[in-house]
């Protein structure tokens, strides 16, 4: 292996002059300035280091409160052990509203309203909104005055920066397919890949199923253009890849990650798929991170290998690490600490080994232990039954006929019970080897944990393990309503504050620390004595309904006729959003309002999401009446406001067989209200 943990624990304390060199390890970092945050975790490489200083204490400048929580893709996992293992959260990576700051601009997705949106960096107030049309996961990504993102719809999209103007978009998977998943409507393929850019190319990946098919694809970043596709990673090939979370980068390969294991390798110039990491159930996911050609990866423990030759490197108990020129900065929910990166490599992954034999010496144990206690057991019974037979013997006159037929049966009895005391004999012996391997693996495992924390330069007590970052020579970490900063040299702790929920998203720019949270909060804090500016908040409307608008007085008539109040409804032909609004005003239906008209959808989808129902309640789709994308049998109820303008006629009647579910679903159509009464 030519590239280890390197420099050495002895030069330690003059760390801080070394940090800003380790920063700009990372030759393949899009950077508008130094001081922009312009992807997910900085860079290419997710390394979430930046050589941008905070001056400490922070101050709240401004936060700003989406209209809704983020609506994961995945949901949480389990909280028992599911085939011995407690479940992790290997793909979390839109649990919150992860942003991208460039030039005085803070840029982020929306996985509940579909939009792309724009804030002003210093305020916090809406710049400008983009809608897709599907959830937007994965923060986006600003290269060259663009801002390049993925959505579940399918499509990959390139806006200008400054305005939110659509320069290009592509869908990437092979058809417009799309079907439920976790109660919307969902691309076949979706895009769980955010959109990587560097040197003037665009790299994603769409579809999560393999046995859908699997598409990685490489665009010219200023025109779309197809550079290379790969679509041989689905489940009928060898390589089997399941693209979820951010891409990562070097010179030559781009790094997908998964849901299970580590990231899949594919060579940047060709797409050809190069090869996937395996270290077993308990590492893998979405979380990764690459510096000097080591790649790290996985969740409520972390394994790093050399990119090229494979061989492991380092072995985290902890859910976050950030890696410098001298140290490895790990938090795992209990400590932060800060780890010589040269001494810590080797017994690291030495009691990553000794952590998996220890387990299946325990399970051997276990086992010689059942066997001991059968076969004592079954000595036991053998002895007591020879024991019972002598004593019935001795009871009887010695040349009795009962006395030498009870003799008889002796031999065989006596030869059970050597048979049963060789055999406990045999698993006691079993059994105290397995004692003595238990023995020997705890005594080796204690002594490569004591060599790895001597690799500490400090440790210290920290609950925040949600995010980490390093920011110049300070250390930020956020947790569970809160987010402090540590000192990178000597573990100091020197300021924090209160946040809304899990600090799961951390950025830093142009001075400020930007906290993204579970809550769909992102929080904005300054230097001190700044303006506060508090919480920013898009302006809201009312639905006004008129008794006599004949939207409001048809779903009315439509919900106490039909009694659909749960599942699905389709508008099957949209003109102004009314009558979608007003079926999820009344009702706890998810509707799908289709419009054929492109100049209508953009106010429908503006009118809705100011009401606060677009993506929760009511999702508009520019489509063809004929030939929606949607799966079979999918919508309870089928509506139009069509009739209401155009006749009956205006509905294609075959799609409405199609999307109608079979057994229970129902049609309702009405030339005036009066008809539908």
């Amino acid at each position: 292996m030519t590239t280890t943990f390197m420099h050495g624990h002895g030069q330690g304390v003059t760390c801080r002059g070394l940090l800003a060199a380790g920063c700009v390890l990372f030759a393949l970092t899009i950077l508008l300035r130094a001081d922009d945050w312009p992807t997910y975790r900085h860079d290419n490489q997710r390394s979430g280091v930046t050589v941008e200083k905070l001056v400490l204490p922070l101050a709240p400048a401004w936060t700003f409160v989406p209209p809704h929580a983020p609506e994961p893709a995945w949901e949480a996992p389990r909280d028992v052990p599911v085939e011995g293992i407690l479940e992790l959260g290997r793909v979390q990576f839109d649990d919150a509203y992860h942003v991208a700051v460039a030039d005085g601009t803070v840029f982020f997705g929306s996985s509940v309203d579909h939009r792309v949106m724009a804030l002003d960096a210093a305020t916090g107030s809406v710049r400008w909104s983009v809608f897709t049309e599907g959830p937007v996961r994965l923060a986006p990504t600003v290269a060259g005055g663009r801002v390049y993102v993925g959505s579940d719809d399918g499509f990959a999209y390139c806006l200008q920066a400054g305005s939110g103007s659509l320069a290009w978009k592509q869908r990437i998977g092979p058809r417009p397919d799309r079907l439920l998943g976790h109660g919307k409507m969902t691309s076949v393929w979706p895009i769980r890949t955010g959109v990587l850019v560097d040197a003037g190319t665009a790299y994603c990946g769409a579809g999560i199923w393999p046995a859908e098919g699997v598409y990685m694809q490489a665009m010219k970043a200023d025109t779309g253009a197809l550079v290379w596709r790969n679509d041989t990673t689905g489940e009928s090939t060898d390589s089997i890849v399941s693209p979820q979370g951010y891409l990562l980068a070097t010179a030559d390969d781009l790094f997908v990650p998964q849901g299970r294991v580590s990231p899949a390798a594919y060579a940047r110039a060709t797409g050809a798929y190069k090869f996937t990491m395996r270290f077993g159930k308990t590492v893998g996911g979405t979380h990764a991170l690459i510096a000097d050609d080591i790649l790290y990866t996985g969740t409520e423990e972390l394994m790093s290998y050399h990119r090229q030759t494979r061989e492991r490197v380092a072995w985290f108990p902890g859910r976050q690490v950030i890696v410098a020129a001298e140290f490895a900065y790990s938090v795992n929910g209990k400590t932060m600490a800060a780890m010589d990166r040269k001494q810590y490599g080797q017994p690291s992954t030495r009691r990553f080994s000794l952590r998996d034999q220890r387990i299946r010496a325990g399970r051997d144990l276990r086992s010689a232990k059942g066997g001991r206690d059968r076969a004592a057991q079954a000595e036991k019974q053998a002895a007591k039954q020879l024991a019972d037979l002598d004593k019935q013997i001795a009871g009887l006159p010695v040349d009795g006929n009962d006395t030498k037929a009870l003799t008889a049966k002796r031999p065989p009895l006596r030869a059970a019970l050597d048979a049963k005391k060789k055999a406990l004999a045999e698993a006691q012996a079993l059994f105290a080897q397995s004692e003595d391997r238990q023995r020997t693996l705890d005594a080796q495992w204690d002594e490569a944990g004591a060599k790895m924390t001597a690799t500490h330069a400090w440790e210290t007590p920290c609950e925040c393990s949600e995010s980490l970052i390093l920011a110049g020579d300070t250390l930020i970490a956020g947790g569970q309503d809160l987010v402090v900063a540590v000192d990178s040299v000597t573990g100091k702790q020197l300021w924090s504050a209160p946040v809304t929920g899990k600090a799961r998203g951390l950025a830093v720019a142009d001075g400020r620390l930007y906290v993204s949270t579970d809550s769909g909060a992102i929080h904005c804090f300054g230097a001190s004595g700044g303006v506060k500016l508090g919480v920013v908040e898009e302006p809201a409307t009312t639905l006004q309904t008129a008794e006599e608008d004949p939207c409001s007085a048809a779903a009315a008539a439509i919900v106490r006729h039909s009694g659909v109040r749960r599942g699905y409804a389709l508008v099957l032909g949209a003109k102004t959003g009314r009558l979608a609004a007003e079926l999820a005003r009344r009702t706890e239906l998810t509707v799908y309002a289709v419009c054929r008209e492109e100049a209508a959808v953009g106010p429908m989808r503006r009118m809705l999401q100011e009401a606060g129902l677009y993506g929760k309640r009511v999702c508009v789709d520019l489509a063809p009446l004929d030939q929606l994308p949607y799966s079979d049998y999918f919508a309870n109820l089928i509506v139009s406001e069509l009739p209401l303008s155009e006749g009956v006629g205006a509905v294609p009647s075959d799609e409405i067989k199609r999307l109608l579910k079979p057994c229970g679903g129902i049609v309702m159509m009405g030339t005036s209200v009066m008809s539908y009464l």
